[in-house]
């Protein structure tokens, strides 16, 4: 390697990661380093997953569209399970309407 546009690199570095100069140069060197040289892996697993996006969406096959989409799904896992069972907590309700209401 003959040179380096450090400039660049952590210009890059500020804009990719969302932090400011400050923050950027507070940090260990080799934190740096080895952030800086994962931008491009997560830069391209995105784009990854694009293109498998994009393909499964031109796709014909509505089966392949069906098992791309419960793929993602199971990926995404489960954010919020609720227990549909449980009863509405009416003296609850009441208490919030009165707050908004600035009764209380």
């Amino acid at each position: 390697m003959e040179a380096v546009d450090f400039g660049y690199l952590f210009s890059r570095f500020c804009h990719f990661y969302r932090m400011t100069d400050d923050q950027v140069l507070a940090m260990p060197v080799r934190r740096f380093w080895l952030m800086n040289a994962n931008i491009n892996r997560i830069q391209a697993e995105g784009d990854l997953r694009q293109l498998v996006l994009l393909t499964t969406a031109q796709a014909a096959d509505g089966d392949v569209r069906e098992k791309q989409r419960q793929a993602l799904v199971a990926e995404m896992g489960n954010v919020m399970v609720m227990n549909r069972r449980e009863e509405l907590d009416r003296s609850g309700l009441e208490l919030l309407r009165a707050m908004s209401k600035g009764l209380m």
